[in-house]
């Protein structure tokens, strides 16, 4: 997962740091932007990226560590797998309706309860 975080942090300097603090295992960073612009929040590896408007969700950052959970079992291709699942979906949904209705958004939305 390290080289993961490694690109994540690369990725962090587009986004416009704001401020940066551990929780559990995760590392919380609140971001001015992400990309897609509508997402509220992303996580690479152990980092969760964040919206600053959204900083103070619990339950937000509670979903987004059910997707560190997948990135433990998944390894090193999750992102590659959750990428061609999104736009499987998407070449038939559209991508918003694509991303409610991804498998790893389903179970982290039914885990976290967010």
């Amino acid at each position: 997962m390290r080289f993961w975080e490694l690109i994540a942090r690369i990725y962090c300097l587009f986004l416009g740091k704001m401020a940066e603090w551990p929780s559990g295992e995760a590392r919380v960073i609140i971001v001015k932007r992400l990309l897609p612009t509508w997402a509220a929040a992303q996580t690479w590896g152990r980092i969760i990226f964040i919206k600053g408007a959204y900083a103070r969700s619990d339950k937000l950052i509670s979903h987004e560590k059910i997707h560190i959970d997948q990135w433990k079992k998944r390894g090193f291709f999750f992102p590659f797998v959750y990428f061609w699942l999104m736009l499987k979906s998407a070449k038939k949904n559209g991508f918003k309706k694509a991303y409610h209705e991804h498998p790893y958004e389903v179970e982290a939305r039914d885990k976290s309860g967010h």
